[in-house]
């Protein structure tokens, strides 16, 4: 069973579901990835909420984007923690 989550326009409920690392390693490989966005961190871990700097967010989500990273040998450059525009950690300057 997946997380919950409602529409911001219709707010019709819908699923979130869980992070599938072989699915995104396989992704990555076939793709040709060079760089993963995170959106909806602060459904895994709703301490996130609103966080802009990757060192405020918690452990618990460092070592979820770190095994992403470690898995699918891809680094993870943005991450989302809300639905606003403004709410995104932009790590492209400083794995790049």
């Amino acid at each position: 069973m997946g997380l919950v989550e409602y529409g911001t326009v219709t707010g019709r409920r819908r699923r979130v579901g869980y992070f599938d690392f072989e699915m995104a390693k396989k992704a990555c490989k076939l793709n040709g990835a060079t760089q993963i966005a995170i959106t909806g961190l602060d459904k895994y871990d709703k301490e996130c909420y609103g966080v802009k700097e990757y060192n405020k967010l918690t452990k618990k989500a460092r070592d979820f984007i770190e095994k992403i990273e470690d898995v699918t040998k891809v680094p993870v450059t943005i991450i989302s923690t809300g639905p606003g525009i403004n709410q995104t950690i932009d790590l492209r300057a400083e794995k790049l």
